[in-house]
């Protein structure tokens, strides 16, 4: 199977996983950090490569079905992390996200650059009218990140979400299309 390049910048590549990329991504996806923000994570590299299997059968892009993206540097293809998204088409086009850096690639911008190719392609490609993201209340990192891309915070779910064996909050942050920049 080929890999699918969904967005390109100077720096960054997303794309779809490639098997090779299972012992980096089982690697920063048990990095205790971002361990205790998730509540899936292939931690050992069988795992990752049965994780990297099932996701090459779903296609991005396709309604109601979630699809994990991978974010590679550019110049090397090496991965750094991953964005799932879910698009849902019905009377309210829209997509849900979720983020992953390995610890050791985070506050170098990367987020942010990805995040925004990730915009741009659900915004301009799939004309999704708005963008989500549900954070636990604890994931204070991310509610800050999301922040700084412009979503807003919609009404939150009280212990609504049970999340390793412990009610927590979970807060929706959004960005409509004609607010993105």
């Amino acid at each position: 199977m080929y890999t699918k390049i969904y967005a390109r910048s100077e720096q960054l590549c997303l794309r779809s996983f490639e098997y090779s990329d299972a012992e980096i991504l089982s690697s920063y996806r048990s990095e205790p950090e971002i361990l205790k923000f998730q509540d899936f994570n292939p931690t050992n590299i069988a795992t990752a490569l049965k994780y990297i299997e099932e996701n090459k059968k779903n296609e991005f892009g396709e309604p109601d079905e979630w699809v994990q993206v991978a974010i590679a540097i550019e110049n090397s293809n090496c991965l750094i992390g991953d964005i799932g998204v879910k698009i849902t088409i019905g009377d309210n086009r829209y997509a849900i996200v979720g983020i992953t850096i390995s610890t050791k690639e985070q506050r170098k911008g990367y987020a942010t650059q990805a995040m925004n190719l990730m915009l741009s392609i659900l915004f301009e490609k799939y004309d999704c009218e708005k963008v989500v993201a549900m954070i636990i209340s604890e994931n204070i990192p991310s509610i800050r990140f999301f922040q700084s891309l412009g979503f807003k915070m919609e009404p939150s779910y009280n212990e609504q979400f049970l999340f390793k064996g412990k009610w927590s909050n979970e807060y929706c942050f959004s960005l409509l299309r004609n607010e993105w920049v």
